[in-house]
């Protein structure tokens, strides 16, 4: 279920609890963190760092954005 942060942040705010970003790269890493959330019903952040853009295509980011979609957490 993809959302945005501020919407994100703003329950675990009023809940008092933390929402773990991942940086990922690649698909394996992106199965893997969702996965993990998904057992731990636990919603994430899912996050590239701008030094990394220049090795990931364009594919990736249209993966994870449709992954984070269907995830059965919340996600941004």
């Amino acid at each position: 279920m993809l959302l945005n942060m501020k919407d994100l942040l703003a329950v675990a705010h009023a809940n008092k609890f933390a929402v773990p970003a991942f940086n990922i790269s690649s698909n394996m890493l992106l199965a893997t963190v969702i996965e993990a959330s998904e057992e731990m019903q636990s919603p994430l952040i899912l996050a590239i760092h701008p030094d990394e853009l220049s090795f990931v295509r364009p594919s990736f980011i249209r993966s994870a954005v449709a992954e984070a979609t269907q995830a059965a957490i919340p996600a941004c």
